[in-house]
């Protein structure tokens, strides 16, 4: 009954603090019913705020509906700091390839640089269109620009003809992922730009050696 009173005390205490303050970790223990260390109820929460009112307001509202929402978000909050360390360690592995020139830089540095334009063309508004960091460190960004984009069998011969491709893979994953049905779009976006080669290498052949320029197009007159 004593705990329980503590319980009210402190609750009422909170919603009655319309300013921002720090939370304080004994009170929040003792909402949830867990008992606190004394020497944890006797320390004092600094008198700087940290959370603006509205900040506050989410963290005392204790409804079911808001208490599955937080649960909710604190999962979320750990699968985004996997995701993004996921994304830093494929970026490491790629640099480490195009350091030991096993790929080039065109692909990857192409298909990020298109996904970053359309972002920042497109996501002014953040109510509508996931940030810039979310759409380079989301799902398989970085396992396609270094991964599977560069695959020398089905990716484009010149250099020329990666810097396209690689940037048409970027545009595509921005539009399926903004105005698509699908969660993530590197696969299908692989897919799309993979028909697209045999039209990209066509166009962007790379120099033969003894040629000064590289034949482009369908083959005229002159053109054996």
């Amino acid at each position: 009954m004593a705990a329980r009173t503590a319980k009210e005390e402190i609750s009422a205490d909170l919603k009655a603090t319309g300013a921002a303050r720090k939370i304080n970790l004994a009170e929040e223990m003792a909402l949830a019913g867990v008992d606190v260390p004394q020497d944890m109820i006797d320390a004092q929460p600094a008198n700087e705020p940290v959370f603006l009112p509205y900040q506050q307001r989410w963290f005392e509202d204790e409804s079911p509906i808001m208490l599955g929402e937080k649960s909710r978000r604190t999962g979320i909050t750990w699968a985004e700091a996997g995701r993004n360390v996921v994304n830093a360690a494929f970026l490491a592995g790629g640099l480490v390839l195009v350091g030991l020139k096993i790929i080039t830089w065109h692909i990857p540095v192409s298909m990020l640089a298109g996904l970053a334009l359309m972002s920042l063309a497109f996501g002014s508004n953040a109510d509508l269109y996931a940030p810039l960091s979310m759409h380079l460190l989301a799902g398989g960004t970085m396992l396609g620009a270094f991964f599977i984009a560069t695959d020398p069998v089905s990716a484009a011969s010149s250099h020329q003809g990666k810097l396209i491709y690689g940037a048409g893979i970027g545009i595509l994953i921005y539009l399926i992922r903004t105005w698509g049905a699908y969660p993530d779009a590197v696969a299908f976006s692989v897919l799309l730009m993979n028909f697209a080669v045999p039209f990209i290498d066509h166009y962007t052949p790379p120099r033969t050696y003894g040629h000064h320029k590289p034949r482009r197009g369908i083959p005229g007159k002159g053109q054996g």
